[in-house]
């Protein structure tokens, strides 16, 4: 993407009204499917209030900084349920390069912080990993912290 793309993205993504808080966050499930070799990685994007999955994206290897803003991206542009807007805030949920992406993020006028409660998210983790694999992810609670 050249200089002058990524502005007009930019542009476009500042354009889009504020919205809710999501939580986002990656886990490896404990088994592969059929087919693969490996057990994937799964990042989900989910609304905070209304718990919809707002994005998701799965890889062999664990996500990259750039698959991280690409999601993000991908999900204010095209939510999975919802009107298309930026997050008033994210909340940095676990297995992710929040890092080099931080300032991007909050140039679009979106605050960082660190996860609250997982268990909605974790729930959604659950869920897919028992529909992908049969497996839940070990260790991962469902339960109110």
């Amino acid at each position: 993407m050249s200089d002058e793309q990524g502005s007009e993205v930019f542009g476009q993504l500042l354009a889009l009204p504020l919205g809710e808080t999501w939580v986002v966050g990656a886990h490896q499930l404990p088994a592969a499917p059929k087919g693969a070799r490996t057990p994937p990685w799964l990042l989900l994007i989910q609304s905070r209030r209304q718990h919809f999955v707002l994005g998701s994206s799965t890889s062999a290897k664990p996500p990259t900084p750039q698959e991280l803003l690409n999601v993000l991206v991908g999900a204010m542009f095209e939510p999975a349920q919802g009107e298309p807007h930026r997050p008033e805030a994210i909340e940095m949920g676990p297995n992710l390069p929040w890092q080099p992406v931080a300032a991007m993020i909050e140039q679009l006028g979106t605050s960082l912080r660190p996860a609250g409660s997982l268990s909605d998210l974790n729930t959604a983790f659950q869920y897919l990993s028992m529909q992908v694999t049969g497996q839940p992810i070990p260790g991962l609670s469902i339960e109110p912290e």
